[in-house]
């Protein structure tokens, strides 16, 4: 069958056809070029990319004009169609650009289901020209749309645009999820190579409309090779730690988290100085408690994949760049320290200064085993200091559960005072002031960010002086989720000379340590061998206090425990060995201890969960 037999045989559509067609490919063709324009930020860049790599930009460019093509088949319409493929893609590519610029990370197929969560972006778009581009996007959206009524058109049969759609459908399932070999190599061939352990330079290399299909599939986890229960008792058995390693106690000592909004210590910034320490209480307590660096698998923002590897001993290293399991993954009851804790007689709550629904925390923390989840909408009275409310506020919440508690109590509390970003307006006066020779702009984001790390540290001297004055035993495990978000692209960061190269892809080991690099101090009301604490993944966080507090640690934890003696610093891009050498995140030294963990976590995340007496 001639599918274009159904296009309208009139003589004027006919002189018209080529018309309309070239105007459909040529719209498709500019949009290719100004998504990545979009998304790179700059012309020349993307003008040279496409000089380096046609082979690339022609697939970029079929891709979207297949796009545009499929929304035609549903509408109809050439110019609705070229409208609606304008604004959905140049929004994607703006949104793109933003959150890889605020938090490193491109979007991703996932970032779609963060519903609510991804309006946070439009605070952030004031901070630049954000505004001006949405709106030039919908305008030219409009445009274009308003093109039907004066330029040539075509109609179709619905036979053909059925058969279209569907050829169109099918050329963006195979390039997204099905991924025949015919198809990879007819992509391998045009030079794109999947770069999917660093998405940022993925998406620079390989545009970001075919990044993006390419990334459909990562959102499905694979089944690692040769899971059986077989293997799986055989790693376990092999390599776990032995349970008399635990130092259980009888006393059961209350356990509180306090894991602080971008807590760090900005005297690292060497080339400027201030007028007084911002956190001389955390100091202090350095000096006396177990105390020392952890890694954190975010920088920035996504906070609930710090939580997730400090409760579950998790790693996200494992999981898609940009993957939310808080959202994705946890659709059933999952292992965590507290329902460990729980299950020892522990009442476990949880504690966050932000709406209850973010990061879907409502749902999620019953599946983690926590009896009661203190947001926001509970604290109705609680006093604000910025834009949300202080972290005098948390210590305060913690220490009424601790005053009220019958038994003992595990409770997680996060703080959302010192969120990014920092602009000048925040709070009516900085105590802090800061001198060095970088620009204003970067001293005015330091003093609104150390102004809220001052308020941190007097939230934790409110806490630890109350529990000194406690008689039941209590530890406090207070640490950073991430680095502050210091300014667009690192900007700070890089005024300051604190990285070695202004080019994220250029960053050496050390800077990528530096990036991830959180304090965390480990203080109690009862006697304590002072430790140090080196290059410390997150996932291994919870493991170690459970065996501080002398818990008894399910063959998960022990297994965890196991690779925390081997690799201590695990992380997507590093590793860090015992010994503290850095090496690559894919270094084939570490394959098979890392397929190891792989095979047990996806076990426990989205396998048979196979393990034995969990």
């Amino acid at each position: 069958m001639n599918i274009l037999k159904g296009f309208s045989n009139t003589k004027e559509h006919k002189n018209n056809y080529f018309l309309t067609i070239t105007i459909f490919v040529v719209l498709s063709l500019i949009l290719t070029f100004v998504i990545e324009v979009i998304h790179n930020n700059d012309f020349t860049i993307t003008f040279n990319w496409c000089l380096a790599a046609p082979q690339i930009f022609i697939a970029n460019f079929i891709l979207v004009l297949v796009f545009t093509l499929f929304l035609y088949c549903i509408c109809g319409c050439i110019y609705i169609s070229s409208s609606m493929s304008y604004f959905i893609l140049l929004i994607v590519s703006l949104a793109s650009y933003y959150k890889e610029k605020f938090l490193g990370d491109p979007i991703f197929p996932w970032d779609l289901m963060l519903k609510r969560e991804g309006f946070n972006i439009f605070p952030l778009l004031q901070e630049g020209t954000g505004f001006v581009i949405l709106l030039v996007v919908i305008m030219v959206s409009l445009v274009i749309f308003l093109l039907r009524f004066f330029l040539p058109r075509f109609r179709s049969d619905y036979v053909p645009r059925i058969l279209i759609g569907l050829l169109a459908f099918l050329i963006l399932l195979t390039v997204s999820y099905i991924k025949p070999k015919p198809m990879r190599d007819f992509l391998s061939n045009a030079g794109m190579g999947e770069i999917s352990w660093k998405q940022d330079d993925n998406y620079k290399k390989n545009g970001i409309m075919l990044s993006f299909l390419r990334n459909i599939k990562n959102a499905v986890i694979s089944k690692p090779s040769g899971y059986t229960k077989q293997n799986v008792l055989a790693v376990m058995n092999e390599d776990i730690m032995d349970e008399s390693d635990s130092n259980h106690s009888t006393k059961s000592p209350n356990i509180i988290f306090v894991m602080s909004e971008a807590f760090w210590d900005p005297t690292l910034l060497k080339s400027v100085s201030f007028s007084s320490d911002p956190i001389p209480t955390f100091r202090n307590l350095q000096k006396n408690y177990t105390s020392g660096w952890l890694l954190s698998p975010q920088y920035g923002g996504l906070t609930a994949n710090v939580e997730f590897e400090v409760l579950t001993g998790n790693s996200t290293s494992f999981l898609p760049q940009g993957a939310v399991p808080y959202q994705q993954f946890i659709k059933e009851p999952i292992l965590s320290i507290a329902s460990i804790l729980k299950g020892q007689g522990y009442y476990t709550a949880a504690v966050h200064s932000y709406l209850g629904w973010f990061w879907n925390r409502n749902s999620v923390y019953q599946k983690m085993g926590f009896d009661t989840f203190i947001s926001s909408e509970a604290m109705k009275k609680a006093k604000h200091k910025g834009y949300y409310i202080s972290d005098s506020e948390v210590s305060r919440q913690i220490i009424d559960q601790l005053e009220n508690k019958k038994q003992p109590i595990f409770l997680y509390a996060i703080t959302m005072q010192n969120h990014g970003p920092y602009d000048q307006k925040r709070y009516n006066t900085n105590e802090i002031k800061v001198n060095g020779d970088i620009s204003d702009k970067s001293k005015s984001i330091l003093e609104t960010y150390v102004q809220g790390l001052k308020d941190a540290d007097n939230s934790l001297k409110i806490l630890v002086d109350y529990v000194n004055t406690f008689k039941e035993p209590t530890i406090i495990v207070f640490f950073g989720d991430h680095l502050p978000l210091l300014g667009d692209d690192y900007s700070v960061y890089k005024d300051t000379g604190y990285l070695s190269s202004e080019k994220s892809q250029e960053w050496a080991l050390e800077d990528y340590k530096k990036m991830r690099s959180v304090p965390v101090v480990i203080w109690s009301n009862f006697k304590q061998n002072k430790k140090e604490i080196n290059n410390m993944s997150d996932s291994f966080l919870g493991l170690y206090v459970l065996k501080m507090a002398g818990a008894e640690l399910p063959p998960y934890f022990r297994y965890v425990d196991y690779v925390y003696s081997i690799l201590p610093g695990f992380l997507k891009e590093l590793k860090i060995d015992s010994q503290g050498n850095l090496h690559p995140g894919d270094d084939k030294d570490y394959k098979k201890l890392m397929d190891k963990y792989w095979l047990i976590e996806y076990d426990k995340l989205f396998g048979k969960k196979l393990q034995e007496n969990d």
